[in-house]
């Protein structure tokens, strides 16, 4: 079941998790991809979530789909219909019944204004009447994320869809404030009043530029009936100056209290309704001046028809009920009692009781924090009274999130309802860097959503002293890395004099430094003495050439040739390592030694 409107579609829905009937607002695709929308929306749902009043229709949750790309609000549903569906089925209201919805109307916006929201589109489709005849304000918040959106067509769209309600300055300067919903709230009475809105015209520019340059008039001048003391109510709230108006809802509420008195009581003289004007007080006044109501004087018959006539009047569409009998009782003041004792207050007055236990944040269980009809309410004998008994905040289990990285933990227990934050990092000889080690409270405990959970994650193995494998073999050197956990290691090469072949000449890091197992070692391994460079030793004599060769490092081996017993001298006739060749140091160097005889 849907319906569509002109900047969402509603759905009737089931939350299984609470099994109890909600309404889901998808906004339309165009404002779902704008992301300055979709930010903004996020934060008035957040923001209107919090405002919680009788007469206002809750928010339960807020999201996008991220298969869809929808963009949702689940909202408290509201069985029966707006208040422009009664105006259509019935036409204007009377007198009585007009200033009946703007009671709970005014109390709404009275709340929201101190709490600081602006609702910004105040109209007849945003007044909601239940079955039970509940009157509630919805779409709070929602006017704002859409006149901040960049997608100027959908905007265009809604603003003129509510042009007969816009304040001037909204039409103006695009701002809005406590009043700007005072002066929608008094069209809107008009419009009940009347069955008419105050302006009309062919195109919606010319409807906002009325608004801007003339007055409301008076709603007498379109309907019958209506007396002097309305007129006023009405003029004052819409007056195109911000300070001529209402400067509150709390302010508006207690008129709408005054003439409702005096219209019921039939008493139509010139008594003065105490609407603060806004007109400025000099230093000398004793009081602030108040509002004259001139109006002619009702005969005792004529006043005695119209108190019967408010006594009998009915609000249909939802069976909203506005009248007063000898058989009709106040329910009492409900609110903050526990539910025993909310029982004995009912059933003392005649009152029968229906309790629903809902699950609260902020309410001690076992106390009621919500009663429908409402405390004060004027209602007949043997009425049922639903109370709303907090069950306490609802728990949910902290899912196990030990071993997994940081990134995953988050979400896994972001999207449950918790908030994570880490409180420290230690070493771990077995959980990898980043991973959850700890969590306070533990996995598997039943918290409130919004419940801190404090993580501590690992920085992965501690650092670990290399060991001294300078002058090892190959083997044993890595034999002896790999041991402490280091298994990364690269073998460089190269000559040494100093070092045996195959021995490990130098290791980085340096050794007994503490690292991290998971560096890279890197090992120089000796290759031995650097070579050498054969002399050329040919033609020299024997003693300067043995001389030449141990001077390079070299050993040497004689051949003789042409043998004497006493030659005259030795010289080399033929070495037989080619010269200039290299070889290793301590290598022998053969040569062939000729004597000369």
């Amino acid at each position: 079941m849907a319906a569509r409107g002109g900047m969402a579609t509603v759905f009737l829905a089931t939350d299984l998790r609470l099994r109890r009937p909600v309404a889901i607002k998808v906004m339309h695709q165009s404002l779902a991809e704008d992301p300055q929308f979709v930010e903004r929306f996020r934060r008035e749902a957040r923001a209107a979530a919090a405002l919680t009043h009788p007469h206002v229709v809750s928010v339960h949750d807020q999201g996008l789909d991220a298969q869809t790309g929808a963009v949702y609000l689940v909202m408290e549903l509201i069985q029966g219909h707006n208040v422009r569906d009664l105006l259509s089925q019935r036409g204007p209201l009377t007198s009585i019944q007009a200033l009946a919805v703007m009671d709970p109307l005014l109390q709404a916006l009275d709340a929201a204004h101190q709490a600081g929201f602006v609702h910004r589109d105040i109209k007849p489709e945003n007044i909601m009447i239940s079955d039970s005849g509940r009157i509630k304000v919805t779409d709070f918040g929602l006017a704002r994320a859409i006149a901040d959106s960049q997608t100027h067509a959908t905007t265009r769209g809604v603003l003129m869809g509510t042009v007969s309600y816009l304040s001037p300055e909204q039409v103006e300067q695009g701002k809005a404030d406590a009043r700007s919903d005072l002066y929608s709230a008094g069209i809107v009475l008009f419009e009940m009043l009347t069955g008419q809105v105050p302006h009309s015209a062919e195109s919606p520019i010319a409807v906002a530029f009325q608004h801007v340059h003339g007055a409301i008039p008076a709603p007498s001048e379109f309907q019958r009936g209506i007396p002097a003391s309305l007129d006023a109510l009405v003029q004052k709230a819409t007056s195109r100056n911000p300070l001529d108006r209402f400067q509150s809802a709390e302010e508006f509420l207690d008129a709408v209290k005054t003439v409702r008195q005096l219209i019921e009581s039939g008493d139509f003289d010139s008594t003065p309704i105490p609407i603060r004007p806004i007109a400025e007080v000099t230093e000398n006044s004793s009081q602030l001046p108040t509002l004259e109501v001139k109006t002619p004087k009702l005969s005792r018959k004529r006043r005695s028809a119209i108190l019967a006539l408010s006594l009998s009047l009915v609000i249909g569409a939802g069976g909203y009920f506005a009248y007063q009998s000898l058989n009709t009782v106040t329910v009492p003041q409900l609110i903050g009692l526990t539910e025993s004792a909310a029982r004995e207050a009912l059933e003392s007055r005649d009152l029968s009781v229906n309790v629903l236990e809902e699950f609260s944040d902020n309410i001690v269980p076992g106390i009621v924090f919500e009663a429908n009809p409402e405390s004060g309410s004027s209602v007949s004998k043997n009425t049922q009274v639903q109370l709303v008994v907090s069950k306490g905040p609802e728990l949910f289990e902290i899912p196990d999130v030990i071993g997994q990285l940081w990134s995953e933990a988050q979400v896994a227990l972001e999207t449950v309802g918790f908030v994570p934050s880490v409180s420290s990092e230690v070493f771990h000889p077995e959980f990898p860097a980043g991973a959850i080690i700890e969590m306070d409270p533990p996995a598997f405990s039943n918290h409130p959503k919004n419940t801190s959970i404090s993580v501590v994650l690992s920085k992965g193995p501690s650092p670990v002293a290399l060991p001294n494998v300078i002058n090892t073999s190959e083997r044993k050197a890595t034999d002896a890395l790999q041991a402490k956990g280091f298994t990364q290691i690269i073998i460089k090469r190269d000559f040494s004099s100093s070092i045996k072949k195959g021995n490990v000449i130098s290791m980085t890091p340096s050794a007994k430094s503490k690292q991290f197992t998971t560096i890279t070692v890197e090992l120089l391994i000796s290759d031995g003495p650097p070579p050498v460079k054969v002399p050329n030793v040919t033609g020299m004599t024997l003693k300067r050439a043995i001389e030449t060769l141990e001077k390079a490092g070299l050993k040497y081996k004689i051949r003789t040739q042409n043998v004497c017993k006493k030659p005259k001298s030795r010289v080399v006739q033929q070495q037989f390592n080619a010269a200039n060749s290299l070889v290793p140091r301590g290598s022998t160097i053969e040569l062939g030694i000729y004597n000369n005889c």
